[in-house]
Order: C-alpha cells, then structure tokens, then sequence
C-alpha cells in the first residue's frame, strides 16, 4: 500500500465570500462542547456514542445514508488529543485507498488556527471509482486537536464514476467554499457543568 503522505502536494486554494445560509450545530461529545456549521437543508441523520468514540452525520434533507450526493460527518475519539493530527489523516489516508484501487488523490491543504487555541489541518482526498460502485467520491477534511480529545470534521461528496483519480483543481473553489463553512462556526470548547443549550459560553 502506498503511503498516504506520498500522494500529498501543497495547494492553494483562492479565498471566496460565495457563502450558502447555514445553521450551528453545537452539543456536548465526551467533556468538550463542539459547534459547527452545515447548509440549512442538512439533516443529522446518523448518531452514535460509545466508550471511546462519537459520530454524527448530516446530509441533505430527502436523502438517506444509503443513497446520498453530500455528507458532513464529525467523529471524535476520546482523550486523544496528543495524537499528531498527521496520524489521523494517515488512516483516513489507507482507508480510503483500500476502498479506491488505482485511481486515488489526495492534498494536503494546510494547518489553520481554531477559536479558543485548538489547532487544526486540513486535506483533500479523492477517489475515481469507489471499489465495487458505480460513483466516485471526494472530500475534505479537518483533523482537530482539542483540550482532550481528537476530531475529525468532513464533507463529502459523490459523483459519477470516472476511470482516473479526481482533479482537485478543477473544482477548487468549490473546494474552498466548503471548507470555509467547515471553519467558519468551529468552535472547541470546555464543557461547562449546567450549562444548557445553545451553550452560550462556547458560541457567542
């Protein structure tokens, strides 16, 4: 298997003001409050928890988990946060190169500063051909270190399959303009003991 941080180049991505109205999302995950921002027709429509690990993703309202163009997922692991950001994106690297034989890319975008001191990186990845269906997909993603724990934050998106890896470029702005929406309502904070939604002390 090749190594993921092999197929990373730089690239600069243009800044864009071209925003969608969105919504915050914003709840408790293992001590912490984490807020950010998805387009106003997403739905949360997957949720779980356990000991170690959370989950949540949200994709356009009328579609499902089983067919859907477009998903933003938050994941976190518990007490990770000296985990190296760059070990993450490692294996979101494998795993989406196990599921996309042959026609995979992938960028590393950049590292960005996070309201209230977190640190976060930034990827894109992409796949012609997810193995064994008839779309490809394409994403980027954050790796978020926060107070204790490690995140992920992603959006995703499917379309026809092509027979060759994506070109990030062509759709840069694209590109940007959703990872400015994964940025732009980040916020990692400490939970506050009693603290009741909309978590004033994280969000305003």
């Amino acid at each position: 298997m090749r190594h993921i941080l092999a197929l990373l180049a730089a690239l600069a991505l243009p800044s864009t003001a071209l925003r969608a109205e969105e919504v915050l999302l914003a709840g408790p995950v293992f001590g912490e409050i984490v807020a950010h921002e998805v387009p106003a027709d997403f739905v949360i429509a997957y949720e779980a928890s356990d000991a170690a690990d959370y989950i949540h993703e949200a994709i356009p309202a009328g579609e499902t988990l089983d067919r859907w163009t477009q998903m933003i997922t938050l994941s976190a692991s518990k007490d990770a946060g000296n985990t190296p950001p760059v070990e993450m994106a490692r294996q979101l690297g494998a795993n989406y190169e196990a599921a996309c034989p042959g026609t995979m890319a992938g960028v590393n975008i950049g590292r960005f500063e996070v309201p209230e001191g977190r640190v976060a990186r930034a990827w894109y990845l992409g796949c012609g051909r997810v193995g064994g269906t008839d779309h490809s997909e394409q994403m980027v993603f954050l790796v978020i270190v926060g107070g204790r724990n490690l995140y992920t934050l992603q959006w995703a998106a499917r379309g026809p399959a092509l027979d060759r890896a994506p070109d990030p470029a062509l759709d840069r702005v694209l590109w940007q303009q959703r990872l400015d929406v994964l940025l732009g309502g980040l916020r990692i904070c400490d939970e506050v003991p009693g603290e009741a939604p909309p978590y004033p002390s994280c969000v305003d």
